[in-house]
């Protein structure tokens, strides 16, 4: 009796100096990196319209990681009064085997202008299995496979 599931092994290099095992289901392709970023969709100030912030991370991600998937949300945190604060964001999602360093550096440099263009004080990315919540403001510094981007 044959498996219901064949699984086949190939070996990508994805030019990040490693070697990528992608598992292989018949029609399916296996996708061991994701970039989860939320970004408001109602900030009090924009430097330009919000639509066209929003559309240069779709954009950017599509064009690093072959697409994105996006949807409405509500992002909340609780302010120094104790407050509950919610607010409209946009949710963008990439899964992906491999990426450039190069384009995952545009990726990041965009929304970190995004957030500046914005005037947004923090953004929430999660980058595989690791969220990040940071200044678009500060000299913040991403890292990627060992290299500085």
């Amino acid at each position: 009796m044959s498996p219901i599931l064949n699984l086949n092994t190939q070996n990508l290099n994805c030019g990040m100096g490693e070697e990528i095992t992608m598992k292989k289901l018949e029609g399916m392709v296996c996708l061991p990196h994701r970039l989860l970023v939320s970004f408001p969709t109602r900030p009090e100030k924009t430097d330009r319209p919000i639509e066209k912030i929003l559309n240069d991370i779709s954009v950017k991600m599509s064009e690093a990681f072959g697409g994105v998937t996006q949807w409405d949300a509500e992002g909340c945190w609780v302010d120094s009064n104790k407050n509950l604060v919610c607010e409209p964001v946009k949710i963008f999602y990439s899964a992906f085997h491999c990426s450039s360093p190069a384009g995952l550096r545009e990726v990041l440099a965009t929304i970190k202008k995004a957030g500046k263009e914005a005037h947004q004080e923090a953004l929430f990315v999660s980058a595989d299995e690791t969220a990040y919540i940071f200044s678009p403001r500060a000299a913040t510094t991403f890292f990627v496979k060992e290299k500085k981007i």
